[in-house]
């Protein structure tokens, strides 16, 4: 459990481990990573964006200042891109560094190699600029101007955009880490779409240089525009965004008696259908029983408790299908049967009993805190059976949010790209429109949770979605 869940959690009468876990390490050395990386990355934002700041060989000092931002403070972008080349670069490459890769697996393309080929392609151009292209001239000065993609007679460098597409990745690791996400599935929307865009970009980013050179433009203005597309095709926002709404998801579920614990808890609810209950003679049963139908799942009693006993249980709650006489395997293999004839099953368990079938489950949710929070997906607070609506409620409208945030990221950035291909923005500006779009983005995703556990505050994304998509 992270840090910020683990306090949020308190007051709700969760369960709470005694110290952070390896996730919480993760997040320490991820937060330490970019308050190091901020340490020369943003003097040479300052330099470069402030002209007044500009003093006699200023650039070879942002120079020096720039080399680790793009080398250590970028590693992990640069380590995931090189896990991902092809068979024929590993004995080169990836074994030269001791990463670990895929023997015979295809070239793999995620937000990652992005980031890295943008890092690397800003700071490559830039020592260009400074040692051949007559940036490194003592008493140069450049101003800023987002739209320039030539600084007068000389190459201009864009060591403002190593320091800056750095911070805003590493910013979104940190958020990452502290969603308490490991990476795999939390970042999968990104992947996902850097996976399908990426060659895209690759391809577009050739095109544009090809078409710059060969349309007479000035070599600086030709790279410089090529590097201003890659910037804008950088999915930082998009990553920002599904890392700001699961953490603003798992406080606001901790704060109402939800706790997540896993990264499907807030996928498999959107598509579930069926939910098992166990014993749910307990006040607020029916009520919770009658919102879950309303959302559209259809309850599956499976008691321990025999015969009329178990019919009448099933009559007081609404509930049509029963299966009494159900011991511990008996319902994981309930369970089992439901998801191999095409169901999305919900889990609800209150006992250590309910271990297996939770771990059967697409969502496994459990009260209390004994032995089957281990095995549960969520984890709800003793008692407060209620608190399983709010539970499927909250994850489908975070999916939500993301899933429209992923639209509106996906149009911006088309109408983006296409503006800096006509050589229109430079890198500067690119970088701008990036850490703009992604300081929009992770307000709109953590706007709710200021707002209070159940407050009716929406975020954008959901007013425009609601009609469709709300319960």
């Amino acid at each position: 459990m992270t840090t910020a869940a683990r306090e949020a959690a308190r007051p709700a009468g969760l369960p709470v481990s005694p110290r952070p876990g390896p996730k919480a390490a993760v997040a320490d050395q991820e937060r330490r990573r970019l308050l190091l990386t901020a340490v020369p990355a943003l003097p040479v934002l300052v330099l470069c964006m402030v002209p007044a700041a500009q003093f006699r060989n200023w650039q070879w000092l942002c120079f020096v200042l720039a080399a680790p931002v793009a080398v250590w403070g970028a590693w992990p972008f640069h380590q995931r891109a090189l896990r991902g080349l092809p068979p024929f670069f590993e004995g080169s490459v990836a074994s030269a560094h001791a990463l670990p890769s895929d023997s015979g697996a295809p070239l793999r393309l995620t937000h990652h190699t992005l980031v890295s080929a943008a890092v690397v392609a800003s700071f490559s151009w830039s020592t260009y600029a400074l040692f051949r292209g007559g940036a490194g001239e003592p008493g140069t000065r450049l101003p800023f101007d987002p739209l320039a993609t030539t600084g007068g007679g000389a190459a201009r460098p864009c060591l403002e955009v190593v320091a800056g597409i750095t911070l805003v990745a590493l910013a979104g690791r940190v958020l990452e880490a502290r969603a308490g996400q490991g990476g795999a599935s939390a970042g999968r929307p990104a992947d996902a779409v850097a996976g399908a865009g990426a060659p895209a970009v690759a391809a577009v980013t050739v095109t544009v240089l090809g078409f710059w050179f060969g349309a007479g433009a000035e070599p600086r203005a030709a790279v410089a525009t090529a590097v201003a597309v890659l910037v804008m095709a950088c999915p930082c926002v998009l990553v920002a965004g599904v890392q700001a709404a699961l953490l603003a998801a798992a406080r606001r579920g901790a704060r109402s008696g939800v706790l997540v614990r896993r990264p499907r808890a807030l996928e498999a609810p959107r598509a579930a259908d069926t939910v098992v209950l166990g014993a749910v003679r307990r006040p607020g049963g029916y009520r919770a029983v009658c919102h879950l139908k309303r959302l559209g799942l259809r309850p599956v009693l499976a008691t321990g408790e025999r015969g009329e006993a178990a019919r009448a249980v099933a009559d007081q709650l609404g509930i049509v299908e029963v299966h009494s006489g159900v011991g511990p395997r008996d319902k994981a293999d309930l369970v089992r049967r439901l998801r191999e004839r095409g169901h999305r099953v919900v889990v609800l368990g209150d006992g250590a009993g309910d271990a297996a079938a939770l771990s059967e489950a697409d969502l496994g949710i459990a009260f209390g805190d004994g032995s089957e929070v281990a095995a549960a997906d969520m984890a709800l607070a003793p008692g407060d059976i209620e608190a399983v609506v709010h539970a499927v409620r909250l994850a489908r409208r975070t999916v939500n949010i993301i899933r429209a945030h992923l639209a509106w990221v996906l149009g911006c950035h088309l109408v983006a790209v296409a503006w800096a291909a006509t050589g229109r923005l430079g890198p500067a500006g690119a970088l701008a429109a990036m850490a703009a779009g992604s300081l929009l983005v992770v307000c709109d995703s953590l706007r709710p949770y200021a707002t209070g556990p159940r407050g009716a505050a929406r975020t954008l994304t959901e007013v425009h979605g609601s009609r469709r998509n709300a319960p």
